[in-house]
Order: structure tokens, then sequence, then C-alpha cells
């Protein structure tokens, strides 16, 4: 319902499948293709005080904080990607780091020095929406707000959560994200 809404709106970029054959083989540049065209279709900016988002600035220091251990590797990977295709800013460093089972000394000292923070959210029930991973989010944007620091949610999987965050900079929503448990880079 939401990509369909979102496609009556104009919010979507036109996609053509791509036709079935040899070229179209997991891992592909066909299917890498896809891929992108589809995410595109599942992100959307909500908040973005301040313009905070996106996040450019030569030689600036990002915290990413994951809300599961498994999110990690999936988080460098994507960041190796961007790197790759020379999207980050020159002199971007990011640090990735999981919230799993921490406290909140834990995540400020992930985010010690950064210039930016971004929190990866994902609540799978309304219990959630009460209970201590969305208690630590919240303490985190109060502590780094009080640093002079900026915060970006990104409520992923099931993202009804974004609405329990009113004081992050920016808010981030994308369905059906999931952490990878493989590198896929190791053949």
């Amino acid at each position: 319902r939401v990509l369909k809404l979102k496609e009556s709106h104009g919010l979507l970029e036109p996609y053509t499948p791509v036709a079935a054959g040899a070229e179209t083989f997991v891992g592909s540049a066909a299917n890498h293709a896809r891929e992108w065209a589809l995410t595109k279709k599942t992100v959307t900016l909500v908040k973005n005080d301040h313009d905070m988002l996106p996040l450019t600035g030569e030689n600036e220091k990002i915290a990413v904080l994951t809300a599961y251990n498994n999110e990690v590797l999936s988080m460098e990977y994507a960041i190796g990607l961007l790197q790759e295709g020379g999207k980050l800013a020159q002199g971007t460093t990011i640090t990735v780091n999981s919230l799993q089972g921490k406290i909140l000394d834990d995540a400020l000292a992930y985010a010690e020095g950064a210039d930016h923070v971004v929190v990866i959210s994902e609540l799978y029930s309304a219990s959630g929406l009460k209970g201590n991973y969305a208690q630590l989010v919240d303490d985190l944007i109060a502590a780094v707000h009080a640093d002079g620091g900026d915060v970006a949610v990104l409520s992923c999987s099931l993202p009804y959560d974004a609405a329990r965050y009113p004081d992050a900079d920016a808010i981030v929503l994308c369905w059906s994200a999931k952490g990878m448990s493989e590198d896929p880079r190791i053949t």
C-alpha cells in the first residue's frame, strides 16, 4: 500500500523489470540494477530538520549504530560500496557498531567525536515502542543533542516506530531491510 501511495504521488522513478536471461543471475550487473531500483522504492525520508541529510560534508566522522549484531556486516558492506562508487565525500570516516545488549554509556562511547550519528531502529511489536532499545535511542538522542550533535534514525524492516523518535533530527523509513550473516564479498 505504501509503495502504491508513493507511486500515485509521483515519488517513485519508473521501473522496467530486467528481462530473464543469463545476465540476471544474483550478483550480476543487471541484478544489482534491479535491486537498486527496488531499494529506491522502499526508502522514504519523513523528517529532515536543518537539512541533516544527505550527509555530504568532507572530512566528517559518522557513527552508525545498528540495532543487532548481524547488521554491522550489512552496514560495512554498504559503506564499502559507497566508497568504491565515489559516493562519500572526501575524508569521510564511518564507524559501525551494534547496540545489541548495550547501555547508554556504550552508545555514547561509540558516538564520541562523531559529527553525525545514525541509529538503526528495528522494532517488531507495539511492546517494543516502550522497551529498553527504544528508551536507549531516546536517551542517546538527548545526550548527542546536549553535546551539540545531530542524530538520524533509520527505521527499518517494519518501520512503524518512526513516530517514536520525535526528537531525532532526521528519520528515514526502509521497508524489509535485513542484516546479512555472511559477507557476500567472500567466495
